[in-house]
């Protein structure tokens, strides 16, 4: 297995993309609506979604953007959910409607099933959880001092204070569940 990198949808790029699959990066790349129009009107068209399970159904295809130079896979994925989407309204001329669903895009080169794919694309919410534990837990999120050094320094000792206090708690507790991907 090699480096997996996600990207969130503020660096979708022909240039980010074609770097990452030339340095033989695994990746999934978040695709936002309003940069390529076209993606709205395909998911309105396409009728023969692939169901995963209750709540998950995709189709995938191979995809190249007008603006881009090769083609990638690009997975159109809708969720179903119970809650009506309530943005901009302006954002109805990029973002696909369809009552009871909430619709994004992926664009990878990993070859994974689409189970795996989608795991490990939303597995990077952990991330976000560990920095809300680091501001919650140790005042990751107060500045000490007016210097540079002083606050890289309260920085090193507030994040080793966390990881030690996690492999604390790992080496006194018995694990509660087995390793997910």
């Amino acid at each position: 297995m090699g480096i997996e990198v996600w990207v969130d949808s503020g660096f979708v790029s022909d240039q980010i993309v074609t770097m990452l699959d030339e340095l033989e990066l695994d990746f999934t790349v978040s695709v936002p609506f309003e940069r390529f129009p076209e993606l709205k009107r395909m998911i309105e068209q396409w009728k023969c979604w692939k169901k995963m399970d209750e709540t998950w159904s995709y189709f995938e295809m191979s995809w190249k953007p007008k603006c881009w130079d090769q083609k990638y896979r690009f997975l159109r994925i809708r969720q179903r959910c119970k809650e009506i989407f309530k943005g901009p309204i302006l954002l109805d001329f990029f973002i696909p409607g369809e009552y009871g669903f909430a619709f994004k895009v992926i664009v990878t080169n990993k070859s994974c099933g689409m189970r795996k794919l989608m795991r490990f694309h939303h597995s990077r919410g952990s991330q976000g959880r560990e920095f809300s534990e680091l501001k919650s837990q140790v005042q990751m999120n107060y500045i000490p001092v007016r210097k540079l050094y002083g606050n890289q320094l309260y920085l090193m000792v507030t994040v080793l204070a966390h990881i030690l206090t996690k492999e604390l708690q790992i080496i006194a507790a018995s694990p509660s569940r087995g390793t997910t991907e």
